[in-house]
């Protein structure tokens, strides 16, 4: 919910964007630069007024409104009319952008669904997937990526040899491998295998006992046998991630020939993102830990469970983002 708001003109050389990275849409800046021009005699063909935020210290951010803003100055104005909204800091102005644009305005694209995403995320690193989902206005698969991903570096640990030398690594020693008097005994039978000491003496080496494997998930826990067939298949989606992976690499090389009459109209930057949502959606298919929630289904709630949806297993995902919201 937005703060109470008041009306004044701003210069617009006073004005910030929190995502001057974001691209603008040309044609809609055409658009609206035509607008602003007409509204002089007609004020019926005026645009909304675009919403900035006050800083503590009397600065402007530009919370929704940046096609606006940018048609103002391709019509000549120095001043713009803005509804103003005080906020605390930038983190404040951040999170209400986030929420910005999700009903009116340009469609947004996949690029700006996640630039929303990640805009609400470095203003509130502690959200909840769903408080993301409610307030960005983008679909659920897409949040948790881009949470994960976020959570991930978050995560990372720093280099501990950082701004000091490398130490130069002792040389490691060669493991002695098993020697073998013969592959097999007289009577057909496989021989012990054995190994030289130092003294010269060889002795037989015990073999190993052959268990059983136990499949276990990405986490390390013992699979159920309802679910065994089930994460198997890992490797099925694998090798389809793997698929489309080299598909976007020889696409992107073909893009890369701008001179070619057909390869050379190829938009790289599409192929890439279209390809890559593409492996992420393959990804979320693959089987990754069994639910905590219900146990794989063994603790006789997995139909109302609500971390797997009865599945008892979770994706990758749903994983690293749904356990914490619901105690898994």
């Amino acid at each position: 919910m937005t703060p109470a708001t008041t009306k004044n003109r701003v210069p617009l050389a006073k004005l910030t964007s929190l995502d001057g990275s974001r691209d603008l849409h040309p044609p809609t800046v055409d658009e609206y630069a035509d607008c602003i021009t007409a509204s002089a005699t007609d004020r019926s063909k005026g645009l909304p007024l675009a919403l900035v935020g006050k800083l503590p210290d009397g600065s402007f951010v530009i919370i929704d409104g940046g096609h606006r803003m940018a048609a103002a100055k391709k019509a000549g104005r120095d001043k713009v009319g803005v509804e103003i909204v005080p906020v605390a800091d930038l983190s404040e102005a951040m999170w209400l952008s986030a929420g910005m644009n999700t009903m009116h305005g340009l469609r947004r694209t996949n690029k700006a669904k996640r630039q929303a995403v990640l805009m609400a995320l470095k203003a509130r690193p502690d959200v909840t997937t769903n408080e993301l989902v409610d307030h960005c206005r983008v679909s659920r698969p897409i949040v948790q990526e881009i949470h994960y991903t976020f959570d991930e570096e978050r995560r990372a640990p720093r280099p501990k040899n950082l701004g000091r030398a490398e130490e130069t690594p002792k040389e490691a020693k060669a493991p002695q491998e098993p020697t073998h008097s013969g592959d097999t005994t007289e009577s057909g039978g496989a021989k012990p295998a054995t190994r030289m000491r130092r003294d010269g003496r060889v002795i037989t080496l015990r073999p190993k006992p052959e268990n059983p494997k136990v499949p276990v998930d990405h986490k390390g826990n013992p699979v159920p046998d309802k679910l065994a067939p089930i994460f198997a298949r890992a490797d099925e989606v694998n090798g389809i991630m793997r698929e489309v992976s080299a598909l976007k690499g020889k696409i992107l090389k073909l893009a890369e020939k701008s001179d070619d009459p057909i390869w050379g109209k190829l938009d790289g930057a599409e192929v890439k993102a279209i390809l890559g949502r593409t492996y992420d959606i393959v990804k979320a298919a693959m089987p990754y830990a069994v639910c905590g929630g219900c146990r794989g289904g063994e603790a006789g709630s997995g139909a109302k469970c609500k971390a797997c949806g009865g599945a008892g297993w979770l994706n990758v995902y749903a994983y690293h983002q749904e356990a914490k919201e619901i105690h898994v």
